[in-house]
């Protein structure tokens, strides 16, 4: 059942003189959901309708559907039929989608506990009336022909395809497990460019895992040049003093120190040193051999 938050009203006659429900009265309300809400609840005015629907698509509940609601202006019609309020008809307020939607879900929810296949609107003679149709009422536009009145035709056609199972309105869908698990493995079956999704992840994952492992590498390399850098015991360094025992040199002592054996190990057939280290002219390649006899020797002395 369509859930509805209940209101109540005052203004309403127990039971229903014995008559079977038959039929949906339509309003419109001409105002706004807490206006009605306002006048059902008090008992002064004499009037209520079964259910309120707001723009929003809220659903208000007066008077049990087991009960008669004054809401036709015919004793016969409030016996015999559920009435329907919406907010809307007025110049600046009008019937919303939200609300028309809701109104095609509750039509529909009450057709299935009647037993109607369908919602027919044909005067009086279908299963949804329109109040400016029943006699006795003064109410000549409601509820389609007021200002931004209520498009009942689309409430009944929505209506009527939930009915049918093919959905209308804003009717929620259930979502199973089931389909959960069949949407995720048509997403991993799905090919773009002839390769299939969990192939194209498994590739992206292994060429992630890779990426880690090189970087992993890379850092392991320069945390041992790091530890080099700033390793604190000089002797395996050979920076030794005067007296044999090893010097505790600061970072730019270090690099100075290894910027001294770097020259020692450049090839210099002249044996003719530079004068300063701008007029030395490196490849790549040689740069490379350096750095790479450097680490060598330096790894050897530890």
């Amino acid at each position: 059942m369509v859930n509805a938050t209940w209101v109540g009203s005052p203004n309403y006659e127990p039971g229903r003189r014995g008559q079977k429900i038959d039929h949906i009265t339509l309003h419109i309300m001409a105002g706004y959901l807490a206006g009605t809400d306002a006048t059902f609840l008090n008992p002064a005015t004499k009037t209520s309708s079964t259910y309120g629907i707001g723009a929003t698509g809220a659903i208000h509940q007066y008077v049990s559907e087991s009960d008669t609601a004054w809401a036709d202006a015919d004793w016969l019609s409030n016996a015999t039929g559920i009435s329907i309020e919406h907010e809307g008809g007025l110049s600046a307020n009008r019937c919303t989608r939200a609300c028309m939607d809701a109104s095609a879900r509750l039509c529909a929810d009450i057709a299935r506990r009647m037993g109607w296949p369908r919602l027919i609107h044909d005067g009086l003679n279908g299963n949804v009336y329109l109040h400016r149709e029943i006699p006795g009422t003064d109410h000549t536009t409601c509820p389609d022909l007021a200002p931004n009145g209520l498009d009942y035709q689309y409430v009944i056609n929505q209506a009527n395809q939930i009915l049918a199972g093919t959905g209308g309105g804003e009717e929620t869908e259930v979502v199973t497990q089931n389909d959960i698990n069949k949407i995720a493995e048509a997403v991993w079956q799905y090919k773009t460019h002839g390769t299939q999704a969990r192939d194209r992840l498994t590739g992206i994952d292994n060429a992630a895992n890779g990426a880690n492992n090189q970087l992993r590498s890379i850092m392991g390399k320069l945390k041992k040049v790091i530890d080099m850098l700033l390793r604190t015991d000089s002797s395996a360094s050979g920076m030794l003093g005067i007296d044999g025992k090893p010097n505790r040199a600061d970072l730019w002592t270090r690099i100075d120190w290894m910027d001294k054996r770097i020259r020692a190990l450049i090839p210099n057939p002249g044996n003719k040193r530079p004068d300063k280290t701008a007029e030395m002219h490196l490849t790549d390649e040689t740069i490379d051999r350096i750095a790479d006899k450097v680490i060598a020797k330096l790894e050897a002395r530890k």
